[in-house]
């Protein structure tokens, strides 16, 4: 009267590891495709904050913020004072026509055009010359 014992043999864990490896690497790559877009929407969400950091700045301090944008870099000038250097993340590139940016203490900006790109992703934010605000196009 043997007792059969319970359990899985090696052959068929092996096999459902063997199938669970297989579903990983199929659903990999839309998997880091995902993470990429996110992390450029926040990049972009990102800029969009400073942007309107800007402008709340020049309102608030009464004194006009520059932006230029120079080699992979942003300088930012809040009237007269020395411009500070903000280096952009790896991997991310800013092309702004015009070159330089200008927030009035009256709360209104010099119409731009800014393009954030990555590898694969690129989005353009304008800046309303009235509202001074970016938009999402």
């Amino acid at each position: 009267m043997g007792s059969k014992t319970q359990g899985f043999s090696l052959l068929e864990i092996l096999a459902v590891l063997a199938i669970m490896a297989l579903v990983a690497v199929i659903a990999a790559p839309p998997v880091g495709g995902m993470l990429d877009k996110i992390a450029f929407r926040k990049e972009v969400n990102g800029a969009m904050a400073q942007i309107r950091g800007w402008k709340l700045q020049a309102v608030s301090t009464g004194q006009p913020v520059r932006v230029l944008l120079e080699e992979g870099n942003l300088y930012i000038k809040v009237g007269r004072n020395e411009a500070r250097r903000r280096q952009l993340p790896q991997g991310v590139q800013w092309t702004m026509e015009p070159a330089s940016l200008l927030f009035s203490p009256e709360g209104w900006a010099t119409p731009a055009t800014i393009e954030i790109a990555s590898k694969q992703r690129r989005r353009t934010l304008t800046i309303s010359p009235l509202t001074g605000q970016p938009e999402k196009i």
